[in-house]
């Protein structure tokens, strides 16, 4: 089985398009994270957020292969937020679509 690719926005909805963008972009299934919390300037993702993606994710075997941020992370936050999520790809809407 093909692990999920998970869309996360913290604006409490996904960006008109960005399913139909990743369905065509990634294989497998397409899970949708939605909350409304604020920008948090280390990893883009608030902490509640990414907590959530852990606890919902607990070890490799279940966690998605992709993670796609509803926004626009800078160079730093999308370092910070990889190597946190690790082994699991990140990717902000931005580089989804030049994708």
């Amino acid at each position: 089985m093909t692990a999920p690719t998970l869309l996360v926005s913290q604006s409490g909805r996904i960006t008109h398009g960005l399913s139909a963008l990743a369905s065509a972009q990634f294989d497998g299934s397409i899970v949708t994270l939605t909350t409304d919390r604020q920008e948090d300037n280390q990893y883009y993702l608030s902490s509640a957020t990414i907590e959530t993606i852990e606890q919902r994710y607990p070890d490799d075997d279940t966690a998605p292969a992709t993670v796609v941020v509803d926004g626009q992370m800078h160079p730093g936050q999308h370092v910070d937020l990889r190597s946190r999520l690790e082994p699991v790809t990140v990717q902000d809407a931005r580089g989804a679509v030049w994708e």
